[in-house]
């Protein structure tokens, strides 16, 4: 059965219908999701293999004075070789994220959703093997990793983008992205432990009061005047100026 009428079915099974725009571009989206799938077998698939798969939508929790949140971490790896790069053993927290925008190191240090599953590494507990009910404590200051999709392909033309950095670089037609461009990190710093439980705290308060804020957006984010009065999760020698 194609890629189309597979999703098609297990749509309808779920009691969720297709936009009239996906459904009009399905077939094109299905190759797109196909071209991602090859390049993610050559890619990161090898890298994967030299590492222990802890396991996938993994529900984690934190306990912030008394209350508790709750979310859900896209996939947790325990790199027992260091073929990523951040050290043999290490604790990798990945979130899958297919959209046009490439985030900076800058908005990752100041993404709350971000800083909350490094917290639940840190100080909550995460439902490592479901099957089992087994909620681990880690106590581990893990590597956060955004996982960008879309930069699975190879470049079509060549193009001029951002870098973590926020450097502008350019690539030829056909160049492969670097890892580190499709695995894009932020170091989280525990000296920043309480200024973000803090804002996790504050947010609370403004979804209690009826508000509920727009989720922080990679590219607005980047223009923002504003934006320096966000705590940065990786510099806790700028929090005595915020």
């Amino acid at each position: 059965m194609p890629l189309a009428e597979e999703l098609k079915k297990e749509l309808l099974s779920e009691g969720r219908m297709l936009s009239e725009a996906v459904e009009k571009n399905l077939a094109d989206l299905c190759r797109e999701v196909d071209d991602k799938l090859y390049a993610y077998t050559n890619t990161l698939m090898p890298k994967f293999d030299k590492c222990e798969v802890i396991g996938t939508e993994l529900p984690c929790r934190l306990n912030v004075n008394g209350i508790e949140l709750a979310s859900h971490i896209d996939l947790l790896v325990r790199d027992t070789t260091g073929v990523f790069g951040y050290g043999r053993g290490r604790l990798l927290v990945i979130d899958w994220k297919y959209r046009m925008e490439t985030p900076t190191r800058g908005y990752l240090a100041r993404n709350l959703q971000f800083a909350m599953y490094w917290m639940c590494a840190l100080r909550g507990k995460i439902l490592s093997y479901p099957f089992a009910g087994v909620w681990d404590e880690y106590q581990e200051n893990a590597q956060m990793i955004w996982c960008h999709l879309p930069y699975l392909s190879p470049f079509k033309r060549k193009t001029t983008c951002k870098d973590m950095d926020g450097n502008s670089v350019t690539y030829l037609k056909g160049d492969q992205r670097p890892v580190n461009q499709i695995m894009r990190d932020v170091n989280f710093k525990t000296e920043c432990v309480d200024e973000i439980e803090k804002d996790l705290m504050e947010r609370v308060e403004i979804m209690r009061a009826g508000y509920f804020p727009k989720s922080p957006d990679p590219v607005r984010c980047t223009v923002c005047d504003s934006r320096e009065f966000c705590t940065r999760g990786d510099t806790p020698e700028l929090l005595e100026n915020k």
